[in-house]
């Protein structure tokens, strides 16, 4: 399964490369957008990979008790570091141009919703433990 899902994430980083390459000879998307693109796009798609290859390293899917908690651990980085990724662009480049939050958040919705889906796909899997009565 997580040969498909590495071979999945590489076509979406491959296809938002694209599209991006796309906007930016087209002229569309403005150069002052450029560097938070790029950025963002690096940005998600690694954390992404980690995410999923975390699940694969500790083999989370087989233990089953610790999967939830990797789950709302996973949703929590990713808030928590896109927050500090945008306050370190915002404070350290100083954007003059507000529209960069478009490209950010694009690819945050994007990235998040494949490592979502991929997550709660895999916790299909999980065994389940039952409590003791």
């Amino acid at each position: 399964m997580f040969t498909k899902v590495f071979g999945n994430l590489l076509l979406l980083t491959l296809f938002c490369v694209g599209v991006l390459l796309l906007l930016q000879y087209s002229h569309i998307l403005p150069s002052s957008l450029l560097t938070i693109s790029w950025a963002s796009l690096l940005f998600y798609a690694i954390f992404t990979f980690v995410v999923l290859g975390s699940v694969k390293l500790f083999k989370l899917q087989e233990k089953g008790k610790n999967f939830t908690g990797f789950l709302m651990a996973a949703i929590f980085l990713r808030f928590l570091l896109s927050a500090i990724f945008a306050t370190i662009y915002i404070y350290g480049i100083k954007p003059t141009n507000k529209l960069f939050i478009i490209p950010f958040f694009s690819f945050f919705v994007v990235f998040a919703v494949f490592e979502y889906y991929y997550l709660i796909k895999i916790s299909k899997k999980v065994p389940q433990i039952s409590l003791p009565q």
